[in-house]
């Protein structure tokens, strides 16, 4: 069959040209691990969606994956760091999780030829922490968590390896890997004492008992960083470059290391926030042993706690548990030595 004539002097037909005028208007990834973005910025150059934690792009090969350990706890969101693989929590708030959507993004990541983004932080200013990929062996496996709604169901959650890091590691883990550096923190800001609460799905809370929750908080870390500093010694937050764990406030004592979570507090609410504040503050403690030889943890929470079982729980794991009326007797003598 001969070729039909075209009506005009048509050049020949080139792969390479075609191929790089679409590539032409994917936008490169620009971002090195450690750089801070705000989000709504990340998805205007990179797509993806701008809310929720994964972000599967049609504008650029990527997926977009947000993490903030702090805030998707409420919802069972365990995201944590075990040795070299951080094992994060699939999307869906309500009921069984199932390998749709978002979750099948990161599953067939490889195998769409798009590269997994992983950032700390959901909202407002987020921090790229490099470039991820499924782990080899196993790539995912169901846990079981509280939904939304308090009722327990299946999470998927996914077993991630930082893609420029050798498989296996020879030795040690993935921050030994990266030769963090020993000092931690930097210099702590006073914390917000009128903020409020973000829109969220309505009825599913109540803003004011969630802007209670937060001004208390608020109020505490504020009262508790005012305490440290009036005794001499300055006080830290995390180090938004650095490899630390995402405590509320922290400081130096000669060759010691105090990290502190804080945590509002109710009558109702008491063993709840209180269970809660002791595994982060013992998981910040774990984290930074790994740098330094003496770390000790603090609680500081909003009012006095009704059930004093809880201090003794705490004495024995080495945890100081403070609230503002017990600073003086409690944490004079640690600031003093």
């Amino acid at each position: 069959m001969s070729r039909r004539a075209l009506p005009y002097d048509a050049p020949p037909w080139n792969d390479d040209e075609l191929l790089r005028g679409i590539r032409s208007n994917v936008p490169s990834w620009d971002l090195s691990a450690g750089d801070i973005i705000k989000r709504t910025e990340l998805h205007q150059r990179f797509g993806g969606r701008r809310q929720g934690g994964i972000g599967p792009s049609k504008q650029s090969p990527n997926v977009l994956v947000f993490t903030d350990p702090r805030s998707g706890a409420q919802f069972g969101y365990n995201d944590r760091w075990e040795g070299s693989v951080f094992h994060y929590t699939g999307e869906g708030q309500l009921g069984d999780q199932t390998m749709t959507s978002g979750n099948r993004a990161i599953l067939d990541h490889q195998t769409d030829n798009r590269a997994l983004r992983l950032f700390k932080g959901v909202g407002g200013l987020v921090r790229y922490e490099g470039e991820f990929e499924l782990d080899p062996v196993q790539a995912w496996y169901f846990g079981h968590e509280l939904d939304r709604a308090g009722a327990l169901r299946k999470v998927i959650i996914f077993r991630l390896r930082a893609a420029d890091l050798p498989y296996p590691l020879a030795s040690g883990s993935y921050e030994a890997a990266r030769e963090l550096p020993g000092p931690f923190g930097e210099p702590s800001v006073e914390a917000d004492e009128t903020a409020s609460a973000a829109a969220r799905e309505p009825f599913a809370v109540d803003p004011s008992v969630v802007d209670r929750g937060t001004q208390g908080h608020a109020r505490t870390q504020n009262a508790l960083r005012a305490f440290v500093e009036n005794k001499g010694t300055a006080t830290l937050r995390p180090d938004l470059h650095g490899g630390d764990p995402d405590f509320d406030l922290a400081w130096i004592k000669g060759t010691v290391w105090y990290v502190a979570e804080v945590k509002s507090l109710t009558r109702g609410n008491e063993s709840k926030q209180l269970r809660l504040a002791l595994g982060q503050v013992l998981d910040y403690q774990d984290r930074l042993s790994r740098r330094h030889t003496d770390v000790k943890a603090v609680i500081a929470v909003e009012i006095p706690v009704l059930d004093r079982r809880w201090v003794s729980l705490c004495e024995r794991h080495g945890v100081l548990l403070v609230w503002p009326e017990t600073f003086e007797a409690v944490l004079s003598p640690v600031l003093a030595s």
